[in-house]
């Protein structure tokens, strides 16, 4: 490898454009997260997270989601005022898993977390996606992958980089929990800018916080050290191995609810 690991986003990852360069190449280490103590059982609050309390109460008559059919796109912001709203309607759901995905035919290698979310009274799951656009930070909710394939081209062949996963019911993260982890990183530095604070850091940011927090069984796929590196969008470096590994995860997404 070229450097140690390094977040994406730091100055020395980025302020140069010889380091801008080598990053198209860049071999991760393993991933090694920074030590924040005893991670959480995800049944409680962000401590001294800012974002639980964001702009106030939702009006009066504000509908509640429905996470598991009716599609919708609605801001990290928005999102954990709408599940904090109605606790009654959504303590019962609960995070199984939380991946970090490359997309390998969307623009620029976009990178996103995908998340599973079960309603524990009666085991339906449903999956949804976090990430960071140049318009903001977004969630989808309630989207069927099997019929719809991906919500747009941004999450095409996705190629799984790095999961947490949470076999045991009772020390799963709770939903409102997580959203409120999304919109912490979100506040944490607002704003989409490509060569630093943009969807890849965005991406790590979470599953970084996600882990501090909620602990989980730590999955490095195949191609996690090429998680800094757009080399995986060519055809000079096994293209064609890579593709048939997202495809293969893509179908998994639609047969199951594991990932």
């Amino acid at each position: 490898m070229f450097f140690p690991r390094h977040r994406f986003g730091t100055s020395l990852f980025n302020n140069t454009p010889v380091l801008l360069f080598l990053r198209l190449f860049y071999q991760a280490a393993p991933f090694d997260l920074v030590d924040s103590g005893p991670p959480g059982h995800g049944h409680g609050g962000m401590g001294t997270d800012k974002a639980t309390h964001t702009r106030g109460p939702l009006p009066r008559g504000t509908k509640t989601m429905n996470l598991f059919s009716c599609y919708e796109k609605v801001s990290t912001t928005d999102w954990v005022r709408k599940l904090l709203a109605s606790p009654s309607r959504y303590k019962t759901c609960q995070v199984v898993s939380i991946s970090w995905v490359k997309a390998l035919e969307s623009p620029l290698s976009h990178e996103y977390i995908q998340f599973v979310v079960e309603e524990t009274s009666s085991g339906q799951r449903s999956r949804m996606i976090a990430e960071r656009h140049e318009s903001g930070d977004w969630v989808f909710v309630g989207w069927d992958w099997a019929s719809r394939k991906a919500p747009s081209d941004h999450h095409r062949l996705p190629l799984p980089l790095m999961s947490l996963t949470y076999d045991d019911a009772q020390l799963r993260p709770q939903l409102d929990s997580f959203a409120k982890v999304l919109a912490s990183v979100s506040a944490r530095r607002p704003g989409y800018n490509l060569m630093k604070e943009m969807c890849w850091w965005y991406a790590e940011a979470v599953f970084e916080a996600a882990h501090a927090q909620f602990g989980g069984k730590l999955t490095e796929w195949k191609w996690s050290r090429f998680r800094y590196s757009f080399v995986v969008r060519t055809s000079l470096f096994q293209r064609t191995e890579l593709a048939r590994e997202a495809a293969e995860f893509e179908r998994q997404n639609a047969e199951g609810m594991r990932y």
